[in-house]
């Protein structure tokens, strides 16, 4: 029974021929629950392993009462696993050690808690994202292992996505999860090439110099590199765990209509596809994604990238794709645009999106952002989910 609301987004397995059925509105209620740095869970590192699950299914049982269904749990934020894996250290998130040897598999004792209460499980993954900083890592971590496929950009190290053999390691770590783990869906959120800092370049010059088809842009080679990936990854997806969805939550922005006629009316300073190299719009199209769940994170009164206008273009474009809407509970009484100050501002948000015949569901960002700091605020987004 616990997979019955995902019937609904069954897809054809060849991904040429992709032929997906609109699913019915506002079917899936999901959050996102970030383990980097210990935003969501656990709360802090080095906790007793009895007070990580204390945690856990606290969050699990307040969402279940609210009749959430999903949860999208952040699993690799950066080069680590939230599980024993042959590819990479156990987290520091957890244990408070890099590397340390685990004493009792958490992942797989999430998905069966989740999976109790009828909630489905998704794996959130990071691929391209190396290290939140250069730091002391353990001696299996990827930075050491293979220094020659890292970028130091931003303060931060990032996975060359431009090498081939960096796209067959993600693939690995990808396999490792979806032959070990009974998981109900697998997602990449917005980081592919990281978001630009300042005029500082993504030094992978030699890369495109080995790999770039004549003629081809610096551009253009990335969103082949990042295109090519998602096509593998749905391609392993198919073959490992067919009945699992693989989608992408990308930057709430493809592109400007201002740099593109198909773009949206918005004139946001930085873009999906022309920052971050990530082409959803085509990934959509060609149903080398199940669903994309946009993260439209702005408010309806914003003056660049307005809530409305963007879900407006994301009804009309996410292809063949199921579209989920990315809501932003962390702004709520907390941004600069103080439209976030109405309680009524992220309910009213998710019914303009439940009424539309092309959303098939919700998702808020981060899972203990309003449910620490305004519950009933959470509540009502979650009655609004329910049409209620």
């Amino acid at each position: 029974m616990r997979f019955i609301v995902f019937r609904i987004f069954l897809v054809a397995l060849m991904a040429s021929i992709v032929n997906v059925a609109h699913a019915e509105p506002a079917k899936l209620r999901g959050v996102w629950v970030a383990t980097v740095l210990n935003i969501d869970w656990p709360s802090a590192e080095g906790l007793a392993i009895d007070a990580q699950k204390a945690e856990f299914v606290a969050l699990l049982d307040h969402y279940q009462k609210l009749q959430f269904n999903a949860v999208f749990v952040q699993i690799r934020a950066a080069g680590d696993a939230l599980y024993p894996s042959k590819l990479a250290p156990l987290a520091r998130s957890l244990s408070g050690t890099e590397g340390s040897t685990p004493t009792e598999d958490l992942l797989a004792w999430m998905i069966a808690q989740s999976h109790q209460r009828g909630i489905a499980f998704h794996a959130w993954m990071n691929p391209y994202r190396a290290s939140m900083g250069k730091g002391n890592h353990a001696n299996n971590h990827i930075s050491r292992q293979r220094p020659d496929w890292i970028v130091d950009y931003g303060g931060k190290q990032y996975l060359n996505p431009g090498l081939p053999e960096v796209r067959t390691h993600l693939l690995a770590v990808i396999d490792e999860v979806l032959q070990r783990y009974p998981i109900d869906g697998l997602q990449f959120d917005d980081y592919f090439y990281p978001y630009p800092e300042g005029n500082s370049p993504f030094d992978d010059a030699e890369a495109f110099k080995r790999y770039a088809q004549s003629g081809e842009s610096l551009g253009d080679w990335r969103r082949r590199n990042t295109t090519q990936f998602v096509y593998d990854v749905k391609r392993l997806v198919q073959t490992r765990r067919p009945k699992a969805l693989f989608g992408v939550s990308p930057f709430g922005v493809w592109r400007n209509q201002s740099k593109d006629p198909r773009g949206s009316a918005t004139k946001a300073s930085r873009t999906s596809y022309d920052d971050l190299y990530a082409d959803v719009k085509l990934w959509a199209e060609r149903g080398w994604i199940d669903y994309v769940a946009p993260q439209i994170y702005w408010s309806t009164q914003h003056k660049t990238a307005n809530y409305t206008a963007l879900l407006d273009w994301w009804q009309n474009n996410h292809g063949r794709a199921h579209l989920l809407i990315g809501h932003a509970g962390y702004k709520v009484k907390n941004d600069g645009d103080r439209t976030w100050e109405d309680p009524n501002e992220l309910p009213r948000q998710i019914q303009l999106a439940r009424g539309s015949a092309q959303v098939a569901g919700h998702l808020i960002y981060n899972a203990t952002s309003l449910k620490n700091r305004h519950p009933q605020i959470l509540a009502e987004a979650a009655r609004a989910m329910l049409g209620q």
